[in-house]
C-alpha cells in the first residue's frame, strides 16, 4: 500500500519527461484509470504533465469491450490520439502484434523491443510463459536484456501442466538471452523466487528480479501480506476510512522506509530472508 504510493509518484515523474508511452494493453494495474480508487494511478495524476508525450497501444479493434472503454476515456482525458502499435517499427523502437495475456486470446499484450547504443532491450508483459510462439518471436530479436512477466504460481496447483508449459519456456529463454528479469505475476508468491534460482542454475544465466538487477534489496510485500498482515496489522475499517479521506498513509510509509533502511546493506536471497526476519521483529501500534 504505502510502497505502491511511492511507485506512483515515481511513474507520475517519469512521464513528465517520456518522449513514448507503450501500453500493452488496458488492464488495470498497467494504465491509469479514469476511475481509479486511491490504491491506483489515476488519470488526473498525469493529465497536463507532458502534452507532447507519443501514447502507442493497440488499435482500437483488437480490444475487448473493457479495454476499449479505457483506451478511449484515457484518450479524452488526455486530449490525445493513441497511436495504433501493432507492428510499429523505427530506429528505436518495434512493438510486435497482439499475442497472448498467458491464456487469454480476448485481451492481448503488446512485447516491445528498444534497441539502443547497442544494446537491445525486450519488454513482455504478461505473457506468462505459456506459448512457444511467443518464445520464439523473442528470441527471434536476438536481445540482451528481457524483463518478463511469468507465470502465477500461486493459481496453479503443483501438478498443473501449465506450471510444465511455463518452466520449460523460461529456460528456454533464458538459454538464449544475458539477462532475464522475471516480474510480476511469478513474484506474488515466494515460490517464484526459488524458481529463480533454479532457473539460474540450470541455465548458468543471470535470471533474477528487478530488485536484484538493480542492486536492491528484495522487497516483494504481496508475497509476504500474510507476515505483514500479522506483525503490522491494518486496523478494521482503515481501507474504507482511507477511501473517504478520513485516514492517510503517512504511518505505514514511515514503516516502510523504516523495513527498507535496515535490510538495504542486503542482497538477493540474503535480502528476502532479512526482509522477513525484520518483519517478524516488527511491530508497531497506531
Amino acid at each position: 500500500m504505502a510502497c505502491g504510493y511511492l511507485i506512483r509518484l515515481k511513474l507520475i515523474e517519469r512521464w513528465k519527461n517520456a518522449t513514448d508511452v507503450i501500453i500493452s494493453h488496458f488492464h488495470g494495474d498497467h494504465i491509469p484509470l479514469y476511475n481509479a480508487n486511491p490504491f491506483q494511478l489515476h488519470v488526473n495524476h498525469i493529465k497536463g504533465l507532458n502534452e507532447n508525450v507519443r501514447i502507442y497501444s493497440k488499435s482500437f479493434n483488437n480490444m475487448s469491450r473493457l479495454e476499449y472503454d479505457r483506451a478511449s476515456k484515457l484518450s479524452s482525458e488526455l486530449n490525445t490520439c493513441i497511436i495504433p502499435a501493432e507492428g510499429y517499427r523505427d530506429d528505436v523502437i518495434e512493438i510486435s502484434k497482439p499475442v497472448p495475456h498467458g491464456f487469454n486470446t480476448k485481451e492481448p499484450v503488446l512485447i516491445t523491443k528498444i534497441s539502443d547504443g547497442g544494446i537491445t532491450f525486450v519488454h513482455a508483459p504478461d505473457i506468462q510463459f505459456y506459448n512457444n510462439n511467443v518464445i520464439d518471436l523473442i528470441i527471434s530479436w536476438k536481445p540482451d536484456i528481457v524483463i518478463a512477466g511469468g507465470p502465477p504460481l500461486y493459481r496453479l496447483p503443483y501438478t498443473s501442466m501449465l506450471r510444465n508449459i511455463a518452466f520449460r519456456n523460461i529456460v528456454k529463454l533464458a538459454s538464449k538471452v544475458d539477462t532475464l528479469i522475471l516480474d510480476h505475476h511469478i513474484l506474488r508468491s515466494l515460490e517464484g523466487f526459488k524458481w529463480i534460482e533454479r532457473i539460474s542454475k540450470i541455465t548458468r544465466s543471470n535470471v533474477c528480479s528487478v530488485a536484484d538487477y538493480m542492486r536492491k534489496p528484495r522487497t516483494p510485500f504481496e508475497a509476504l501480506r500474510t507476515i505483514l498482515y500479522k506483525y503490522i496489522p491494518v486496523p478494521d475499517g482503515w481501507h474504507n476510512r482511507y477511501m473517504s479521506g478520513m485516514e492517510d498513509i503517512n504511518g505505514y510509509i514511515k514503516i516502510y522506509r523504516d523495513i527498507f533502511s535496515i535490510i538495504s546493506s542486503k542482497n538477493g536471497i540474503d535480502s528476502l530472508k532479512a526482509l522477513i526476519k525484520t518483519i517478524s521483529n516488527y511491530s508497531r501500534s497506531f
